[in-house]
């Protein structure tokens, strides 16, 4: 079945009640993440699905959770005050949905030291991991990085996708090198890259000599005391390390790209959060480059079958997220999460 076929069907199967429309407010980048956030979810989570959002914050995608009619959802966060605010938005929704909300750190906690035991009895059973900004978390080491995606590969049934996005370390090299020619790097060789207001990333080009462990330091002007350490997102590493654990990469969208691949389709929910005017895109040249420092990421369980032997082809299509061209639902009501 081609995508467009998967996203055809998981339209006509969810109601399309009418939400009244509002302003959209927030910088350029967080309503384009929300928008991002709104398309990967009306793409990949079909009715009737059971989701495991990994890294949940405080559920700022559960507007769009509710409209594709979701089975249920458990919510995981190593945060407990991201974990309490996630239920109390659910509660405040009418409990729209089964929801189970967890203090985890799935990042380096393996599913067995889930006490309650919930995390155990869904190996197998989750359609749908989500990750949302989050995945840098996972990648201080190889072993965490390993051990976060084998329990990602654990969770969910063959054929189950788990998507979200992240920031694109080739474009975080690239800009790096840009500035490093410009010669604007401090006394310590650091180059800062500016997103705007919404965040500034202090890195070394240094950080990009490892596969896995390169670090950087995040700014948001919004919490000036609050300084992120993130590590580095190496692709292939990722890509390798998912293939071990029989995630197979299925589409790696730039933001921009995954705009111009997706403009149409989602053209009124791009209209409703104010970005989208005249068939381009609504930022000016210096947004749009903070976009590109952002990427998107699907992957999907492979059968058992396909590992180590016949590369056997998994339920869906290996075309996701370039060949969409079913009319999506409108984007009228979303959240923008205030932290990465």
């Amino acid at each position: 079945m081609s995508v467009e076929q998967v996203h055809q069907e998981n339209s006509r199967k969810r109601p399309h009640a009418k939400v009244k429309e509002k302003e959209k407010g927030g910088s350029l980048c967080k309503r384009f993440e929300a928008w991002v956030r709104h398309s990967l979810i009306q793409t990949l989570v079909p009715p009737d699905s059971v989701v495991c959002d990994v890294s949940a914050g405080k559920l700022g995608d559960l507007p769009q959770l509710q409209k594709v009619s979701i089975a249920k959802l458990i919510a995981l966060d190593f945060d407990a005050s991201h974990i309490k605010e996630a239920g109390k938005r659910w509660m405040d929704r009418g409990q729209p949905f089964p929801a189970t909300f967890l203090q985890f750190d799935i990042f380096k906690q393996d599913l067995v030291e889930e006490p309650a035991g919930i995390l155990a009895q869904h190996r197998g059973h989750v359609d749908v991991a989500i990750c949302q900004g989050r995945l840098h978390h996972a990648f201080s080491t190889e072993e965490r990085a390993r051990r976060f995606l084998s329990s990602v590969s654990l969770l969910l049934k063959p054929g189950g996708f788990f998507f979200g996005f992240t920031f694109d370390s080739s474009s975080l090299w690239a800009k790096t090198m840009r500035v490093l020619e410009m010669k604007k790097a401090d006394k310590s060789g650091r180059v800062k890259i500016s997103g705007g207001a919404d965040f500034t990333i202090d890195i070394h080009p240094s950080a990009f000599d490892s596969e896995v462990g390169g670090k950087f330091k995040l700014f948001c002007p919004s919490a000036p005391e609050k300084v992120s350490s993130c590590s580095i997102v190496h692709f292939p590493t990722l890509i390798a390390i998912a293939e071990s654990k029989n995630l197979r990469l299925r589409d790696a969208s730039n933001f921009v790209d995954f705009y111009h691949e997706h403009r149409f389709p989602f053209k009124s929910s791009l209209k409703n959060m104010h970005l989208y005017e005249s068939d381009a895109l609504k930022p000016k040249t210096q947004e749009v480059e903070i976009l590109g420092l952002f990427t998107t990421f699907v992957f999907q369980k492979c059968n058992e079958a396909a590992v180590g032997g016949v590369q056997e082809e998994p339920i869906g299509s290996d075309e996701l997220l370039t060949r969409t061209q079913a009319t999506s639902t409108d984007a009228t009501d979303v959240e923008m999460e205030d932290d990465l």
